[in-house]
């Protein structure tokens, strides 16, 4: 099922990175890059939804609060990642599929953590396809986010039976 129709419930699209991005080189753009990008924005749209699915699981409101907000971190990358994409192919939007949801909670937390830790490294290896300072910047910072997040469910984790 591809649920793109909810993308405006979350107002996902077009949301400005730090710095406006029409001053980007469109010349040579690495096919590389835009690869990864298409890929990282639908990574982050599953994670919206897989996050959206754990809330709804939690079995406390302190799991479901971590999960929140690890859950709006994913929809800025998200909004960041689209606006890359959108700037650099002149205004299209990477095509988004969608992976089943979560229906054991501790089930989904695993596959979380092992979900964030390779987005993190993933972001990493794509900033060798770019010299833009702001397209590094928001890798670099996703990166950061996404091996806190990993920590997050690691503690929720090891505290559910």
């Amino acid at each position: 099922m591809n649920d793109q129709s909810n993308l405006g419930n979350y107002g996902l699209w077009y949301y400005p990175v730090a710095l406006p991005m029409e001053t980007i080189v469109r010349g040579q753009v690495s096919q590389n890059l835009l690869e990864n990008v298409a890929k990282a924005t639908n990574a982050e749209y599953n994670a919206i939804r897989a996050y959206e699915a754990l809330v709804q699981l939690a079995p406390n409101k302190e799991f479901a609060g971590i999960i929140t907000n690890i859950r709006n971190d994913e929809i800025a990358h998200f909004r960041n990642f689209s606006q890359i994409f959108s700037v650099l192919t002149k205004g299209r939007q990477p095509q988004l599929t969608s992976n089943p949801l979560p229906t054991n909670f501790r089930v989904g937390v695993e596959e979380s953590i092992r979900d964030e830790l390779e987005d993190s490294k993933f972001y990493q290896e794509t900033t060798k396809f770019t010299t833009d300072q702001r397209i590094l910047t928001t890798l670099r910072d996703a990166s950061a986010d996404e091996a806190r997040h990993a920590t997050w469910f690691s503690y929720i984790w090891s505290r559910t039976p």
